[in-house]
């Protein structure tokens, strides 16, 4: 595919991408420690949904470096999701014998994770190539507890990887599901992802302002006629979802958290690594 039309970039996530920089590849996405960090049981111990989960770096690190029991990792396209289960299995490889052992303690922390998670240099792996997974475990252990899958989740049998979610990340990936799938379906779509998730869930939503779907009308022409077609803007989608009874609980900017949440602002300017403003909302539970 030589234009990303859907947004399925090669190399897109982790923390080269958020950051402009290349850092090394068992550094966790500098995201997920900010929210960590504001938010320090976000991600631990929860069921997570990574929807556009490009090459899977972004999923692995939840399980790797923040701990998460299950990660589910969903993207429309074929070659990123066996590129996210090479890189699982490549970032298993690199964890210390005593991880290969189904009763090992997660990290202590994402420190002591990152240890962990480049316990093996690069070099050894490429000569002795990946370690086989463990046995099955109930519940299941890194890395059987992260699974990939091909889904658009745009398709109207699409239920979101068939589960019930404490957490959903949707990290630059709105702009590209409401071009594809219109104000009508990205509408299906919030409901769905509200559905998804437990009462007290979290959704996560790194979303992209109407100047970065010029750039994308500008660089894929072909998008051109979708985009257009567009009535909603992104500065309305925190109603739309407070709407379906979620709630503003806290807001990632520039390192800093803005709990309120009362404007529609977005982090950056153009360039590479680029900072977008990260919100999080919260499922409220259903009055009986």
């Amino acid at each position: 595919m030589s234009a990303a039309i859907y947004g399925n970039y090669k190399g897109y996530q982790g923390a080269t991408r958020a950051t402009g920089q290349r850092l090394n590849a068992h550094l966790p996405d500098p995201r997920l420690s900010q929210l960590a960090q504001q938010h320090p049981q976000l991600l631990a111990g929860t069921r997570v949904l990574d929807i556009g989960c490009n090459a899977g770096r972004t999923a692995v690190d939840a399980a790797v470096h923040f701990a998460a029991a299950s990660v589910v990792g969903l993207d429309r396209d074929e070659a990123l999701i066996a590129s996210a289960k090479s890189h699982l299995s490549f970032t298993y490889s690199r964890t210390p014998p005593a991880a290969h052992h189904a009763n090992h303690a997660s990290p202590a922390s994402p420190a002591a994770a990152a240890d962990d998670a480049a316990y093996f240099p690069i070099s050894s792996v490429l000569e002795h190539h990946h370690i086989p997974y463990p046995p099955p475990t109930d519940p299941p252990t890194f890395p059987r507890n992260v699974v990939f899958r091909t889904e658009n989740v745009l398709a109207p049998n699409s239920d979101l990887g068939h589960e019930i979610y404490d957490v959903i990340l949707l990290l630059s990936v709105v702009k590209w599901l409401h071009i594809h799938g219109g104000d009508a379906g990205l509408a299906r779509f919030w409901q769905r992802v509200v559905d998804a998730l437990v009462p007290g869930g979290k959704l996560v939503v790194e979303w992209q302002p109407w100047e970065s779907y010029e750039k994308a009308r500008k660089k894929v022409p072909q998008l051109k006629e979708r985009i257009a077609a567009l009535k909603d803007r992104p500065e309305g989608f925190r109603a739309v979802l407070e709407g379906l009874g979620m709630r503003v609980v806290g807001r990632v900017k520039e390192g800093k958290e803005d709990g309120d949440g009362e404007e529609m602002e977005v982090d950056g300017g153009a360039g590479v690594g680029e900072r977008r403003g990260i919100w999080v909302f919260e499922k409220m539970p259903t009055e009986s």
